[in-house]
């Protein structure tokens, strides 16, 4: 009955036995293959393994207190060198627009009109400057500042200007 249920049929049972069980090649080989696969998941389990060994360590280097020290030291460097050159721009700029303001002022300047020619008069010894003829009298005196220096005169006579 087990011939006629069985899909292939021996002539002799060590013919059925060596039927029923591989050979031991394809024994070897299977082993073989499993060893094979076996080897590359452990080969892969390493490198994943490793590569995280390798990434907690860069990160436990980033987290380290001397490192997190040295990186706030680098960055306070780089804020120091910032505020530097911000500090000298500034600098400039406020120098150059002292220079320009103090031109001109230079140019407004009473000593400056002066210089060029123009003089002014002062009552003296009050100090009080004239602006027009009238307020002086013949026989009082006068301090005339020039760019160069003061004249003291005595009044001689006066004259006003004809405003025709």
């Amino acid at each position: 009955i087990a011939d006629f249920a069985a899909d292939q049929r021996a002539a002799t049972p060590t013919a059925a036995a060596e039927l029923a069980s591989p050979d031991r090649l394809e024994w070897l080989n299977q082993i073989r293959l499993l060893n094979e696969r076996l080897a590359r998941g452990l080969h892969h389990r390493l490198d994943t393994q490793h590569q995280r060994l390798n990434e907690l360590a860069r990160r436990l280097d980033r987290l380290h207190p001397r490192q997190r020290l040295h990186n706030h030291a680098q960055r306070l460097d780089e804020l120091d060198q910032r505020l530097l050159t911000a500090t000298r721009q500034r600098l400039q700029m406020a120098t150059q627009r002292l220079q320009s303001l103090s031109a001109h002022l230079h140019a407004l300047s009473p000593l400056a009109t002066l210089n060029r020619g123009y003089a002014i008069a002062r009552r003296h010894p009050k100090g009080e400057i004239l602006r027009r003829a009238d307020q002086a009298s013949v026989g009082g005196t006068v301090d005339i500042l020039l760019g160069e220096g003061h004249l003291y005169c005595e009044i001689q006579a006066i004259s006003a200007l004809d405003s025709t």
